[in-house]
């Protein structure tokens, strides 16, 4: 059954903080997490699961691999 996969970059776009108070949350630089947005870097297993405990399982490791 087809998913449809939820990117972070939509996700962060729903949100009421900057891109650099969701990097903070991560415990990440902004840049980093630009390019993970852009699909132009993969995120480490530890900074997936922080990603999909703050987005709440909306975002996953799926979403990574798409």
């Amino acid at each position: 059954m087809y998913r449809d996969v939820m990117r972070l970059s939509r996700w962060i776009n729903k949100q009421q903080d900057s891109q650099r108070q969701i990097a903070r949350r991560l415990g990440i630089s902004q840049p980093y997490l630009s390019m993970l947005c852009a699909h132009k870097r993969r995120p480490s297993l530890q900074v997936l699961e922080r990603i999909e405990e703050l987005t709440e399982g909306e975002v996953t490791l799926r979403d990574f691999l798409v």
